[in-house]
């Protein structure tokens, strides 16, 4: 992360450097990713050009949105659910269909910080919950998972 400090000022000032910072750095590291901090949806559109760039950008309201730091914040099994839930809805159609394809989803999205118990554990309390239902090695999910 580095701080730059902007100069000139007008309507959309802020929201240009960012276009052409991101810009500049996509084109020496094709592997960035970039995490724009703003309610602002007006960044949606540039966003979505980027992404079609291949460029790997994501806006956030606040830095505790950031997934990553989200998933790394998330300590109670509550917490942690709802990171899972929230991975689920992006993942739409493509959820993990078996028990053992969902621990590993859980596994990488909590960075393999978490036992196999733990893992274990989050999908109990998620079938528990109701968020899904365990059929042998088969998983379906409720309407709230996406």
């Amino acid at each position: 992360m580095e701080y730059i400090k902007i100069s000139g000022h007008g309507l959309n000032a802020l929201d240009f450097h960012i276009a052409y910072y991101i810009g500049r750095l996509a084109a020496e590291d094709q592997t960035a990713y970039f995490h724009i901090i703003s309610k602002d949806t007006g960044f949606d559109p540039l966003i979505r050009h980027l992404r079609l760039k291949k460029i790997f950008v994501s806006r956030a309201k606040k830095v505790s949105d950031i997934p990553c730091i989200k998933v790394s914040n998330s300590k109670s099994a509550a917490e942690r659910i709802e990171v899972i839930l929230g991975k689920l809805r992006q993942l739409k159609a493509g959820k993990p269909k078996t028990l053992k394809a969902l621990g590993s989803t859980i596994t990488v999205l909590f960075q393999k910080q978490l036992s196999d118990q733990e893992v274990t554990g989050l999908i109990n309390k998620m079938a528990n919950k109701g968020y899904l239902t365990v059929s042998g090695a088969k998983i379906t999910y409720a309407q709230v998972c996406g």
